[in-house]
């Protein structure tokens, strides 16, 4: 009997013991993707490392070795919240990917022992979301999500991305391959055989977020093809009817991700959870790393010119290229054109996606900040945005609230003596976070915000007034440029 078409073909039974490049492997693990197996191994070293094993067939597939030939060219730029990658090639006709096992348990392991707390779920989420959106600025597609794609690493738990970089099937291998362990986190379009989308990774986020804060996935049922039908036709569920002290307002975000139509979803999971934390009042830092910038016409990117190409792109170059190298981007928005991005939260209003800097064709500019120094110094600033945003709630409520005009001055100077705090973070991660825009953007917000206090402290009601709307334009700037 044939097999259809459409049907991928299976993959190669790897018996334990038997050796692949120099690994000893071991152990099968659960794998999503009917065209790779995933094993334990042990490298030449000694060292536990996991191995995506792309059946023959499969090794053919002209979008799955593009897909290797990418983790390999970004393989010394991926790093936490990714798990990295240390090898990934083909080896006997077989594409390949391994990747550490560093040890601790899986995201599905800890929910064995029952949900988590809301505010654990959303520090590990927000990590993960992170890894959703390193995984995007880097162009490594993201196959799917649930929980055994999540590794809890040390104390207190950090998360960790495993799947990653190999993409889906993109048709019916998903409904045919579905299991307990992975129908309760797969999107509509995903159930019917699509391809796997951004919006379906949203959809998946959410399916985890509730499986975190209710011990179960949106749409449990004992048999697959069962949970499959209701990721197409079931309602949302009410995550606050099942679980007590929640706020109804995670209702709304949960049902909003979990939309049936993916333009109807979050258009990122970096979004998703930044209305999580503000419907559950509490905040957590969302880590991406955006790829270190490299100089066009590298081997890594691309294939040398041809002298004909070179002859082309010289006619398309400008003639006068050296005042566009000075001009200077006046927008945080115009940063992040062409540029991969660097996500911040904070709490009640993002810190926003940055990016690093775009330089014109010219010299080779010196190596720019490691994705370490960079996740270094996009954390820092996270932090300081969540600090922030926590001042600036308590400071504007009593402000709001002050009887006169020395206790309207004494806020406002609160209020931009927080600002200015952040503002000294950002100034000196600028270099590596490429947070010179968001520095600007506090400086401005917190010179209003002093024209405010003086304001008040002259009991100057019209230039309080005016130094009022410059607050608010200010801020509305700010949050505006959080959310491009």
């Amino acid at each position: 009997m044939t097999r259809p078409a459409t049907e991928p073909a299976p993959v190669e039974a790897d018996p334990a013991g038997a050796t692949f490049a120099g690994h000893v492997l071991g152990a099968a693990l659960p794998s999503a993707d009917p065209r790779i197996s995933v094993v334990e191994a042990c490298a030449p070293d000694g060292a536990p490392v996991t191995i995506e094993l792309v059946s023959a067939a499969a090794s053919t597939d002209s979008g799955l070795r593009r897909a290797v030939t990418r983790l390999a060219a970004r393989r010394g730029e991926i790093g936490p919240p990714l798990l990295p990658v240390l090898a990934a090639g083909v080896h006997d006709g077989r594409l390949y990917v391994i990747r550490p096992r560093p040890g601790g348990t899986t995201l599905a392991d800890r929910l064995d022992d029952g949900p988590l707390d809301p505010s654990e779920a959303v520090r590990l989420l927000s990590e993960i979301a992170g890894a959703l959106g390193s995984a995007r600025a880097l162009g490594l597609p993201v196959g799917g999500l649930t929980p055994h794609d999540v590794l809890l690493t040390g104390s207190p738990a950090a998360a960790l991305l495993t799947r990653y970089g190999l993409g889906s099937p993109g048709d019916r291998a998903c409904e045919r391959n579905a299991s307990l362990e992975n129908a309760g986190y797969l999107a509509p379009e995903a159930a019917r055989g699509a391809a796997v989308e951004p919006g379906s990774t949203v959809y998946a986020l959410a399916c985890v977020l509730v499986a975190c804060l209710t011990g179960a996935p949106p749409f449990a049922h004992e048999r697959p093809l069962l949970t499959l039908h209701a990721h197409l036709t079931a309602p949302p569920p009410a995550v606050s009817s099942r679980v007590r002290g929640l706020p109804r307002e995670i209702d709304e975000v949960v049902a909003a991700a979990l939309a049936k139509a993916p333009a109807d979803r979050p258009r990122s999971p970096e979004r998703l959870m930044r209305a999580v934390q503000r419907a559950l009042a509490t905040s957590a830092p969302i880590p991406v790393a955006a790829p270190r910038a490299r100089p066009t016409g590298t081997g890594a990117t691309r294939d040398a010119p041809t002298p004909a190409r070179a002859r082309r792109e010289r006619r398309r170059r400008p003639r006068r290229a050296a005042p566009r190298r000075r001009r200077r981007v006046s927008s945080w928005r115009a940063v992040l054109v062409g540029a991969a991005s660097v996500a911040v939260l904070s709490a009640g209003f993002g810190a926003g996606t940055l990016a690093g800097d775009v330089h014109a064709a010219g010299p080779a500019a010196p190596p720019g900040p490691t994705v370490a120094e960079r996740s270094a110094a996009v954390h820092r600033l996270d932090l300081a945005m969540a600090r922030l945003s926590r001042r600036r709630a308590l400071a504007r409520a009593r402000l709001r609230g002050a009887r006169d005009a020395r206790g309207e001055a004494e806020q406002a100077k609160a209020l931009a003596d927080a600002y200015a705090a952040a503002r000294r973070v950002a100034a000196a991660d600028a270099p590596a976070a490429g947070a010179a825009p968001v520095a600007a953007h506090l400086a401005t917000v917190e010179l209003a915000y002093r024209r405010l206090a003086r304001a008040a402290t002259r009991q100057d009601r019209r230039g309080f007034a005016a130094a009022a709307g410059e607050v608010v334009a200010a801020e509305r700037a700010l949050d505006a440029a959080s959310r491009a």
